[in-house]
């Protein structure tokens, strides 16, 4: 057990370096080759993971462009409805205007404050309407541009034809 303990340690110790002044060439050679092995199966395990988080990145970043893209649908959407709903104010105080006594439409400006704020003024525009726009505005806006940005992180891959798996 004890020589088993010290042969383990030498191992580590010729690993790490250390205590390697005693070995023959062809000690160091074999040494040389498992280390090469080792550090060949860590770059691909560190390469793996890379991968996969520029797969992920690369999911999230579609994510985000469809959620902007459904976003700037719905304000799109809204400020429509309010400028809308504001021509539809303005017409109808145009025509209720000559009825209520023919006053002229430049005095009932001048009445008008001169910072008039239509904020929370009209009722909300359902939101039915406004997912269904932007659901349409999404497909159309993903059919005119059908290409997708890549991210580059200055990886170069290649794929290897035998097992199928990316290289750098």
């Amino acid at each position: 057990m004890r020589h088993q303990i010290q042969t383990l340690q030498n191992a580590n110790r010729h690993l790490v370096g250390e205590s390697i002044g005693n070995m023959t060439a062809k000690e160091l050679k074999n040494l040389e080759s498992r280390l090469e092995k080792g550090i060949s199966r860590i770059r691909s395990k560190k390469h793996e993971l890379l991968f996969s988080e520029i797969e992920y990145m690369q999911k999230r970043e579609a994510d985000l462009q469809s959620e902007n893209m459904f976003l700037r649908a719905k304000v799109a959407e809204t400020e429509r409805a309010r400028v809308q709903q504001a021509q539809q104010a303005a017409e109808d105080e145009m025509v209720a205007a000559p009825m209520a006594g023919g006053s002229s439409s430049a005095t009932e400006l001048e009445a008008l404050p001169a910072t008039f704020d239509t904020r929370e003024y009209y009722p909300p525009v359902p939101q039915v309407s406004m997912l269904a726009a932007a659901a349409a505005a999404a497909a159309q806006q993903y059919s005119d541009q059908h290409h997708q940005t890549t991210l580059h992180l200055g990886y170069h891959f290649k794929v290897d034809d035998s097992t199928g798996k990316g290289l750098l």
